[in-house]
């Protein structure tokens, strides 16, 4: 997005599905191939950073590497609680974890982002 609105992008995500798509067109080739649902992250190589603008400081940069490291490592995990939403309610209890449905039906906002969203906390996750 840099490219479109210069250093105010202070980074992105970037998705590289390719290494999905010869695992998967390798294993239709071999007779293996089993559909599944699929969520590539960080650990396997599917998502990555864009290149961090000069506004984003050293500091800041250093400390997202420690973060993605952590997330590749499995030492953290984003999508687990405790999560308030951005009314400071408890949106996901500690030890719990977001499932896929839950994920894909999320229609609110977490702590720390700005913004309107659809639903509070409460019905964050109604699919009424």
């Amino acid at each position: 997005m840099g490219s479109f609105v210069g250093d105010t992008v202070l980074t992105s995500p970037v998705w590289n599905w390719g290494p999905k798509y010869i695992e998967i067109t390798q294993q239709i080739m071999e007779g293996t191939y089993e559909p599944e649902s699929y969520w590539g992250g960080m650990g396997d190589g599917i998502v990555e950073l864009a290149p961090f603008s000069d506004r984003v400081s050293e500091d800041t940069i250093q400390m997202v590497e420690e973060w993605r490291e952590a997330i590749i490592s499995g030492e953290t995990e984003v999508f687990c609680g405790p999560i308030n939403g951005a009314d400071g309610e408890l949106l996901v209890a500690e030890g719990e974890c977001l499932d896929d449905a839950q994920m894909l039906s999320m229609s609110c906002f977490v702590e720390g982002v700005q913004g309107e969203a659809p639903q509070t906390t409460e019905s964050c996750f109604s699919t009424e």
